[in-house]
């Protein structure tokens, strides 16, 4: 096997660990979601406890890139794309902090009798789930077009998820006996806006994979 097969076989290797890990987020979004709508505690604890597992991808695929970069030494496309991958699954880690985030308020919320509708965040996570499947094939793809496309969705989804904390907050006002945890509910669903904003990030990875040009996704950008 000569060099170029041996990075070609490295770096469909390193794609696969990526798409891995990027399940595992998503499944984890889906739970953490579906767990604070329903305030189930077990499926909370599920996510939590997962949360090590995405890590440890991490920290796997952080290592296999370094021994590529140091025994195959790429160059211009393939450099960019260990180097994307590297970012990428950062952003993927993050993203899983964020739903530990959200499932904890979904466990904490399941010691409230108070009915607070929190039905508007499965809508979200499904959401934002499809654009994580999405946003990950256009990388696979090098499809830097639906990347900017993904992007507008992304703006989209976080002015919902905005919304939605807003809605939360205005609670406080028939439920004031209930301030703390109503609060808490508000700061964890600023989760689902981080998560699209290391959405947003990957997006601009796709983009400086396929042109080699750093670029930063603006609200009104086509």
């Amino acid at each position: 096997m000569n060099g170029r097969q041996l990075l070609d076989q490295e770096m469909k290797s390193l794609q696969q660990q990526l798409s891995e890990m990027g399940m595992l987020v998503n499944e984890s979004i889906l739970k953490a979601g579906h767990a604070l709508m329903t305030k189930d505690v077990e499926q909370a604890n599920e996510v939590i406890a997962g949360d090590e597992v995405i890590n440890a991808k991490e920290l796997q695929l952080e290592q296999h890139v370094i021994e590529v970069i140091a025994l195959q030494q790429p160059v211009t496309l393939d450099l960019r794309r260990v180097i994307t991958m590297i970012k990428i699954s950062a952003d993927l880690e993050r993203m899983g902090d964020h739903a530990v985030v959200l499932a904890k308020a979904g466990r904490s919320a399941a010691k409230y009798e108070f009915d607070l509708d929190l039905a508007k965040s499965e809508k979200i996570t499904q959401l934002l789930s499809e654009v994580l499947t999405e946003t990950l094939a256009a990388y696979r793809d090098m499809d830097a077009k639906k990347a900017r496309e993904i992007a507008s969705a992304i703006y989209t989804i976080q002015h919902i998820s905005h919304q939605f904390g807003k809605e939360m907050l205005a609670k406080i006002v028939p439920y004031p006996e209930h301030v703390k945890p109503i609060s808490k509910l508000f700061n964890a669903i600023k989760s689902y806006e981080r998560i699209g904003a290391y959405l947003l990030n990957i997006c601009e990875w796709v983009i400086y994979l396929k042109t080699g040009e750093m670029t930063e996704l603006e609200e009104d950008e086509e």
